[in-house]
């Protein structure tokens, strides 16, 4: 059966055809949504992060520094020191090339950015036609695969940093993405359409098409070595070409890599590709067919970006769960040597000038100081899920720290600013613990279908059990306002007093409601449900009165700071309503985060925010009392 996959006619142009029974299932590559937008007399604006989906990483010196993309960050990790630095830019990095005292970035529709070497100061930029999708470097020139519209191969003038430029460009059967250069030859590798283009590039302002062959599958990366060019075939694994003679390109097979090939870079005659869930696979290419020489799989730190070799280390981009430097200098045994990665971040709490998150399936972690330009990340970690966080008295040094670790119950840490973190029990708990308070002598879990547990602090190390309330569905967070307990019953809303045990007041939620955060000021409780913000009259704690529902998004979690409503919305990102009058409360700002916003907590004048792709986003919170208003510009 022959298979075209999108390929478009050529005039006086032959492109092989190669046989095929492998199907693609990858996606076609998207724009990327503008980072953010205002609404109102409240701005949220970008400070910083930690975490999030890396899609591209390079290595300098051997493994010295780990150059990683974080969305639209470029992060430099040193891991020599965990000293972490950050250059935060408009477009989301695709790819990454290093020059011996450049940075050279491929930046979807923001074209060809040129960097200092330490990631830290940009020095030019140029907007190319297409999507960027990867960047070589060859001398003095910059070669730019672009995918989308107007993409294609081009050639880019880069002797000046800080004024590159165009010089020539070819346009390709489908969406370029990926190029490798040798001689006067470039190879571009198809990205969905698959295949391989060849370029003659020996006169850059106008780049001749030299020979094609579209293979089965994708075409997500392409490395040459001794007359053959290597494909990175996505689910048609690692597929070899006979490129001897350029004019009429051959397949000559393919090997299963055991998960999408996504990225390949060959060294020494063997080649690493990075294959999603099957990790980093590594061949040796000295016979006629690629021979496995080892395999490590990182669980659920897939490789889904990029590889990068560099002596004997190699920089994987681990999608959501960060980058990873893997040491590949006995490549039957590869391991990790670096690993500045966070995952999925579920909240955090700040205590003494450190920074705990709770890492969803990663546990906990103390990364030192708040996020700053300027970072060092002590990543330590408690296993285990983590849901939530709260923190506990501090003694001769030490904050207690407690987790809400769902089935698994609560559990109790010790940490001291800048110094070590230790698990010191977990202690098991009916239901399923979510959320999780301490006031005064107390501690308050909501856990799930048990309801609430009341446990008591008189030996913070040691939380004791003392009474469990059993609300009618499932307590899925809670808060404390002039005595009083509110739960987010999943049906609604409980309110409990604390001192009898009992529940005093509730409000049952219209049919479909499902109520799963909560905060109170001011005589007001609002929910968080998965259909919008419901607003309450408290006043009376014993007759909650809904008073306005405000629906449009998914409400996660919420947290008040003075007049101010925060709101984790999930896909809407974060959303800032004012509550000058509690009982209507008016959308003043948003910022829409990369993925799903999950939770926010107030810090000052900033705001932290617990992204699903975007791991630990640090927002500005800038109040603004005039408004002016500008014309929407959508991308």
């Amino acid at each position: 059966m022959l298979l075209c996959l999108g390929a478009a006619p050529r005039p006086a142009t032959t492109v092989a055809l190669a046989q095929s029974g492998c199907a693609t299932t990858a996606s076609a590559p998207a724009a990327i949504a503008a980072a953010s937008s205002t609404s109102g007399s409240i701005g949220l604006t970008y400070a910083g992060s930690i975490g999030g989906d890396t899609t591209a990483v390079a290595s300098i010196g051997g493994g010295q520094s780990l150059l990683f993309s974080r969305s639209a960050d470029l992060g430099m990790f040193r891991p020599s020191t965990s000293a972490f630095y950050k250059l935060h830019l408009d477009e989301r990095v695709q790819d990454i090339a290093a020059g011996q005292d450049t940075l050279y970035l491929a930046t979807g529709q923001g074209g060809l950015l040129i960097t200092s070497p330490d990631a830290t100061q940009q020095l030019g930029i140029l907007r190319t036609p297409g999507l960027a999708a990867a960047v070589a470097l060859d001398g003095q020139r910059a070669y730019l695969a672009a995918a989308g519209p107007g993409g294609g191969l081009q050639v880019v003038d880069v002797a000046n940093s800080a004024r590159p430029q165009l010089l020539g460009s070819a346009p390709t059967y489908s969406s370029a993405e990926d190029v490798a250069i040798v001689g006067n030859l470039a190879y571009v590798a198809e990205g969905l359409g698959g295949g391989i283009e060849i370029f003659d590039i020996s006169n850059p302002l106008a780049p001749a098409l030299r020979g094609a062959l579209i293979t089965p599958g994708a075409a997500r990366g392409v490395a040459i070595a001794n007359g053959r060019a290597y494909i990175a075939g996505g689910t048609c694994g690692l597929q070899v070409i006979d490129i001897s003679s350029p004019a009429s390109p051959q397949l000559l097979g393919a090997v299963a890599t055991g998960g999408d090939a996504q990225a390949i870079r060959i060294v020494n005659g063997r080649a690493y590709l990075a294959a999603d869930s099957a990790g980093l696979r590594i061949f040796d290419l000295s016979g006629a067919t690629p021979q496995p020489v080892a395999g490590r799989s990182f669980g659920d730190l897939a490789p889904i970006g990029d590889v990068y070799l560099d002596g004997e280390v190699a920089a994987l981009a681990a999608g959501p769960s960060g980058a990873l430097i893997v040491d590949i200098s006995t490549p039957a045994l590869p391991t990790v040597a670096a690993a500045p990665t966070l995952g999925r971040v579920r909240a955090a709490r700040l205590s003494g000038g450190d920074l705990y998150l709770a890492l969803g399936d990663g546990g906990l972690a103390d990364v030192g100081d708040s996020l700053t330009e300027s970072l060092i990340p002590n990543f330590r970690t408690i296993s285990g899920t983590t849901l939530s966080l709260a923190l506990g008295p501090t003694a001769s040094g030490a904050t207690t720290i407690y987790t809400a670790g769902g089935s698994a119950g609560l559990g109790v840490a010790q940490a001291t600013p800048g110094g070590p973190l230790t698990s010191l029990r977990t202690i098991s708990l009916p239901g399923s613990t979510s959320a999780i308070l301490v006031d005064g002598g107390n501690l308050y879990a909501a856990a799930g279908a048990a309801g609430v547990h009341i446990l008591s602090l008189t030996d913070p190390l040691n939380p004791t059990l003392q009474t469990t309330v059993d609300t009618p569905g499932a307590a899925l967070d809670i808060t404390i306002d002039g005595g009083m307990l509110y739960v987010a019953d999943r049906d609604g809303l409980q309110v409990i007093d604390p001192a009898t045990g009992t529940i005093t007041g509730s409000y049952h939620a219209p049919a479909g409601a499902f109520a799963q955060g909560v905060a109170v000021a001011a005589g007001r409780a609002y929910l968080a449900d998965r259909g919008g913000l419901l607003v309450l009259d408290v006043s009376g704690p014993a007759s909650p009165a809904l008073l306005q529902e405000i629906p449009g998004f998914s409400a996660y979690s919420l947290a008040i700071q003075g007049a101010t409503l925060f709101v984790a919305a999930g896909k809407d990102g974060v959303l800032a309503f004012d509550l000058s009058d509690p009982a209507a409360p008016r959308l003043a700002g948003r910022y829409d985060t990369p993925g799903l916003a999950m939770g926010v907590t107030p810090d000052g004048d900033t705001l932290l925010v617990a992204d699903s792709d975007g791991g630990l986003l640090r927002l500005n919170v800038i109040a603004m009392p005039y408004q002016t208003w500008l014309p929407i510009i959508t991308r």
